[in-house]
């Protein structure tokens, strides 16, 4: 009689990258100016590990704050977060230092969010096969939402995020507000350097564009410059671009 041959199923790895999370993390505490390398790259929701997601979230809102962030500072939160605690601060913190490299900070960033875009196609692969086996949808409407998900992953978006109406972001406004009030933090963003302007914008607020408008000649590169000196005496870090006029010029507007 015949053998039958049974083959056990490969199981399939999650793609995940645990050492560029941990210099991205460990990096930030090192230089907190390796954050402006990063923030553009990853957010929260990139990191694999649960525990890592939450020290990424501490970090940035460390630095969000305008406050200085270091593996001292962040001590504290870690022991008193639900998530992590003072046995993981024990055991993991020394790691993710040690796996810090400012330099590769920006690359690894990159891996975070490579290894996500890829989950996210594991699992909305796993939902389409799953709906075009039960669903009644037509093949063209599976075929027209799959690469709406895909395109919005190529842009770095996560399409599977519900819409917000006015009212939840209204009330999420409140909530930040209130906490901040509460903390005593009547800023929500960057001090500014400006105690009216900080008034009405509660400070400059990351991922946020302003712009300075008036008629020639009115000194709007005098205050965009005094924002950006201002801001770096306050927060330790600022940059300043011109298209028009050279550094010596800019630093004669000073």
């Amino acid at each position: 009689m015949a053998e039958v041959l049974h083959f056990e199923p490969k199981v399939q790895e999650v793609p995940a990258n645990a050492m560029a999370e941990a210099c991205v993390i460990g990096s930030i505490l090192l230089n907190n100016a390796t954050y402006d390398s990063v923030a553009d790259v990853v957010r929260p929701e990139h990191f694999y590990h649960t525990d890592m997601t939450e020290m990424f979230r501490l970090v940035q809102g460390e630095i969000m704050a305008g406050r200085q962030v270091s593996p001292v500072t962040i001590a504290p939160q870690i022991r008193s977060s639900e998530y992590l605690g003072a046995e993981w601060l024990a055991k993991h913190l020394p790691g993710i230092i040690s796996a810090a490299d400012v330099r590769m900070a920006r690359e690894a960033a990159r891996s975070v969010a490579a290894c996500w875009v890829k989950r996210s196609i594991q699992t909305y692969a796993d939902e389409m096969r799953a709906r075009a086996a039960n669903s009644e949808a037509t093949a063209d409407d599976i075929l027209a939402e799959a690469l709406e998900h895909l395109e919005a992953l190529a842009k770095g978006t996560d399409a599977s995020r519900p819409t917000v109406t006015a009212f939840a972001a209204g009330q999420a406004l409140m909530e930040e507000t209130n906490s901040h009030w509460q903390a005593g933090q009547f800023l929500s963003g960057l001090d500014t350097g400006f105690a009216e302007l900080n008034n009405r914008i509660r400070g400059f607020r990351p991922g946020a564009m302003y712009v300075v408008a008036a008629r020639p000649g009115i000194g709007k590169s005098g205050l965009a410059l005094s924002l950006a000196v201002r801001m770096a005496q306050l927060n330790g870090r600022g940059l300043f671009w011109s298209g028009e006029m050279s550094a010596e010029e800019l630093m004669g507007r000073c």
